[in-house]
């Protein structure tokens, strides 16, 4: 005999990893943002379902498995495709943001910092960062609104050496 694996697609759900750091920003019922990789423009709405109580522990790092079902679509999805999910932790109005590689850390003192240009001279302004996501910092204290700073160049040709033709 064989065994038969059916699958609703009504009923397909995202399965993530998370972090043991970030567990306990998530709860069940929280609005979620989908992307799959096969169509990467579509945004789907979706909305934890699920938190496993156990942890998964792999080469010593601790996650939890959390479902989040999504609302009806009419793309042609598959079981075991790769999403991307962005669940919102926290949120703010209102606040000072700047690129995130505009911000420099001093590994020392454990102190952030920018190059803030006035006049055409530049000068390191430690700063105290807030909530950042993967292109804006909140900046809490150290800049105002209209500050300028120096975005920090990466240096990959100095890295890598010449580009090969």
């Amino acid at each position: 005999g064989r065994a038969i694996e059916i699958i609703d697609p009504q009923s397909i759900e995202v399965l993530l990893y998370v972090d043991e750091i970030d567990i306990g920003s998530i709860t069940e019922g929280q609005a979620t943002t989908i992307t799959l990789e096969s169509w990467p423009d579509q945004e789907l709405l979706g909305m934890v379902t699920a938190i496993a109580p156990k942890a998964l522990i792999q080469q010593e790092i601790v996650t939890y498995e959390v479902h989040i079902t999504f609302d009806g679509t009419e793309l042609p999805i598959r079981a075991g495709m790769t999403a991307n999910a962005d669940l919102l932790i926290a949120e703010r109005t209102d606040v000072l943001l700047v690129p995130n590689r505009a911000i420099s850390v001093d590994r020392e003192t454990g102190t952030y910092y920018v190059n803030q240009i006035e006049s055409d001279q530049t000068s390191r302004t430690n700063v105290t960062i807030g909530l950042r996501d993967g292109q804006y910092t909140e900046i809490k204290t150290g800049l105002q609104e209209g500050d300028r700073v120096s975005l920090v160049e990466t240096r990959n040709e100095l890295q890598f050496g010449p580009r090969s033709r």
